[in-house]
């Protein structure tokens, strides 16, 4: 693996754990409006 597809690769983690992050935090939202 090159160096620049790793660090393409790091950003795209990056990418999708704070995607899935804000969709934890607003499903988290969502069942305390519901509560």
């Amino acid at each position: 693996m090159k160096k620049k597809q790793k660090k393409k690769l790091a950003k795209l983690v990056i990418k999708a754990i704070t995607a899935l992050a804000m969709l934890i935090a607003a499903i988290a939202q969502l069942i305390q409006a519901l509560n």
